[in-house]
């Protein structure tokens, strides 16, 4: 969206709007970043302590977790050195920090650059961490997960289709006009309804899974309970932040002045689509391995795989009864369970 510097079509109380807005969603995304920073390291000791656990997972989790974190932290730091521009260097009257505030402008390519990387990653690691754990849900089933795989490569399409846009409107001369702000927003829209349709979807199919695999009031489904609320609310949480930003991107369209009050709104959607993007997937891993532990380790995860709850036994000899079931289950072609506790579970061929 461009702003003219020498005419400026704004009222004095629509410029201090602007202003406030972009302070305050500073102050917001610095906020919650501090509620994350103070999650993340939790989450990291929860996971890291727990005993069962492959090679592929903890590289997969932890890499996410970590990554998502950074990106966070590396979106945090540019915010922070944009908003001294705005109001520091820049700042000598009211008009020229809503010029700066309008118009986003940094002072080189660089900040330009890892603030775009930075502002769709963290959707990439949250989606692909979800995406992972839906597969190995599906049994490893491309068939059965295929649906949100494609939808996550279609959702990494438009992110980097968004970044590579941005880069050329800001390193190409006179590239920006209103058509390539306009094109660039329909992108951007485009790309977030990617995030949460995947990010649906995907919870869903491990929803779907769990309980087609569970009989109503078994124990089973009860022990899976608490797996399926924390994908809910950490999915729908994130879905609707998500969302609320892409109906705010459909809406600002053209110039400032025609959607001033979707763009006042869009920075405190961003700043907190940015946190809750790493937060979210955070809070879901801390959670389900914190209720794992308080669960009663004789249920079994015979038709669901342990990288979605991890049932480690906390005694030795709960272990070696675990490793006996799996052998009689590769012995028998049974569920390993006991004959009261095997009424609560369905067996369901996985396709290849």
């Amino acid at each position: 969206m461009s702003t003219a510097s020498h005419s400026i079509p704004f009222s004095v109380a629509q410029q201090k709007e602007l202003i406030g807005a972009d302070l305050s969603s500073t102050l917001l995304l610095q906020f919650m970043f501090g509620i994350y920073s103070a999650v993340f390291p939790a989450g990291l000791y929860i996971y890291v302590h727990k005993e069962s656990r492959t090679a592929l997972k903890n590289r997969m989790v932890i890499g996410c977790m970590s990554a998502l974190y950074i990106i966070t932290a590396l979106q945090v730091s540019l915010n922070w050195y944009y908003t001294n521009i705005v109001f520091g260097n820049q700042g000598s009257t009211r008009v020229t920090m809503f010029i700066e505030s309008a118009s986003s402008a940094l002072p080189s390519l660089a900040p330009v650059i890892l603030l775009t990387l930075s502002g769709s990653a963290g959707f990439v690691f949250a989606d692909a961490l979800l995406v992972w754990r839906c597969y190995h849900a599906c049994g490893g089933s491309l068939r059965s997960a295929g649906l949100p795989i494609a939808l996550f490569v279609v959702e990494t399409v438009l992110i980097i289709s968004n970044m590579i846009y941005i880069c050329l409107v800001n390193v190409k001369p006179g590239f920006s006009t209103r058509k390539t702000d306009e094109i660039n927003t329909r992108i951007r829209a485009a790309m977030l309804v990617s995030v949460a349709v995947t990010s649906v979807v995907a919870t869903y199919a491990i929803c779907r899974q769990i309980y087609s695999h569970t009989k109503p009031g078994s124990r089973t489904r009860r022990r899976y309970r608490n797996l399926v609320d924390a994908l809910i609310q950490s999915s729908g949480i994130y879905s609707v932040v998500v969302v609320i930003g892409a109906v705010l991107s459909f809406t600002e369209n053209g110039e400032l002045v025609d959607c001033f009050g979707p763009f006042l709104a869009v920075d405190y959607v961003a700043a907190i689509s940015e946190v809750i993007a790493g937060l979210a997937p955070t809070l879901m891993v801390a959670r389900l391995f914190t209720a794992s532990s308080h669960e009663c380790t004789e249920v079994s995860t015979a038709l669901l795989p342990s990288d979605l709850v991890n049932s480690a036994s906390p005694t030795p000899d709960a272990r070696v009864s675990s490793q006996s079931e799996d052998i009689e289950m590769q012995r028998y072609g049974s569920t390993g369970l006991p004959e009261e506790e095997n009424h609560g579970i369905t067996t369901a061929p996985v396709s290849a």
